[in-house]
């Protein structure tokens, strides 16, 4: 323990599985770490070692099987 007073109030962060609810797939004080290692784990959170709740979602957006806009595609149809 060195001499500073902080007795050991360094923060932790956790890589959880499954949007925070599964299994802590990695643990390290360093918060750069854990987000670069949470990008690996589509629907992880990193969250600081002992809460419940998420800091930050990593969650992987969902491609659409929709086109981009909001207009039928029967809408989109030539009618010439």
């Amino acid at each position: 323990m060195c001499g500073c007073g902080k007795n050991g109030t360094r923060s932790a962060f956790e890589v959880v599985l499954n949007g925070g609810n599964g299994r802590v797939a990695f643990s390290t004080r360093d918060r750069a770490q854990a987000d670069r290692v949470a990008k690996n784990y589509p629907g992880s959170v990193v969250r600081p070692t002992g809460t419940r709740q998420p800091r930050m979602s990593l969650q992987m957006p969902v491609s659409p099987s929709a086109p981009a806009d909001d207009t039928p595609a029967a809408d989109n149809a030539d009618t010439a």
